[in-house]
C-alpha cells in the first residue's frame, strides 16, 4: 500500500507537477516515471529481507531479487493506476499464493 498509494500517487504528482506545471491530466510519461520509480525502490525493499534471513549474499543475488519483484512493481503499478489500489493487492496476495504452492 505504501508503495502503490503512498509512493507511486506523490512521484506521479510531483512529476506532473513539475514537468507538466500541474496543467491537464498527468501525461503518460509522468504515469510511467512514477511506476518505473516505485516498482524499482519496490524491489530493493524486499533485498533487506533476504539479506536477514541468509546473512550476505552475492550481488548477482541481489540483482536477481531487486529486478524480479521491480517487474513485479511494474504490473502492480500498471493495475493500480488503470484498476484501483484492490487489483494491486489482488495481485500481490496472489503472487504469493503461487510462489508458496510452488516453492511450500
Amino acid at each position: 500500500m505504501l508503495i502503490r498509494w503512498g509512493l507511486m500517487t506523490t512521484l506521479v504528482w510531483l512529476a506532473w507537477r513539475v514537468l507538466q506545471r500541474g496543467k491537464g491530466a498527468p501525461s503518460s510519461t509522468v504515469v510511467w516515471l512514477g511506476i518505473g520509480i516505485s516498482a524499482l525502490l519496490f524491489g530493493v525493499s524486499h533485498v533487506p529481507s533476504v539479506v536477514a534471513a541468509v546473512g550476505s549474499v552475492p550481488l548477482t543475488i541481489v540483482a536477481y531479487i531487486t529486478l524480479g519483484n521491480a517487474l513485479f512493481g511494474l504490473v502492480a503499478g500498471i493495475l493500480f493506476w488503470r484498476y484501483g489500489l484492490e487489483a494491486a493487492i489482488t495481485a500481490h496476495v496472489l503472487a504469493h499464493v503461487i510462489a508458496y504452492a510452488i516453492h511450500g
